[in-house]
């Protein structure tokens, strides 16, 4: 095998993982997205929808569903290109981890959000470790 096919190889498998992670990360913002858009516009609903009870009411959920478009959006850049927008795929795992332990500790109706997150966090991050081992390789 020469260097070109061999650097064309790695290039096509580094493609892939890219492909692969965006499909992943995508998938889950609009999943996202759509949730807080519900609980954005539809409160109530949503609320009685994953458990919660009255007690949870008032402007705390739109405030959450606000927030989580916002985060969702700053993650936008890191769709368009894995490779070189690392900060913000960082800065979504460590995110999401933190979320994952806050709903963890808040029990309840949150381990379905926990569960959500940290799913999530475990996928998203086997993806971005071996999109970046993949493009590593590429470099001769």
């Amino acid at each position: 095998m020469t260097n070109t096919l061999s650097i064309g190889a790695t290039r096509s498998a580094a493609d892939s993982r890219i492909r692969t992670f965006k499909r992943v990360l995508i998938f889950n913002l609009v999943v996202q997205s759509v949730i807080a858009a519900g609980f954005l516009f539809f409160t109530a609903f949503m609320l009685s929808l994953f458990g919660f009870d009255g007690s949870v009411g008032g402007a705390f959920p739109r405030i959450w569903a606000g927030t989580l478009i916002l985060a969702s959006a700053f993650q936008i850049p890191a769709c368009l290109n894995p490779v070189h927008q690392r900060i913000n795929i960082l800065t979504g795992l460590v995110g999401r981890a933190m979320m994952t332990v806050i709903f963890l500790s808040l029990g309840g109706a949150f381990f379905v959000f926990a569960l959500y997150d940290g799913l999530f966090l475990v996928l998203l991050y086997l993806a971005f470790h071996r999109l970046v081992v993949a493009e590593l390789t590429t470099r001769p």
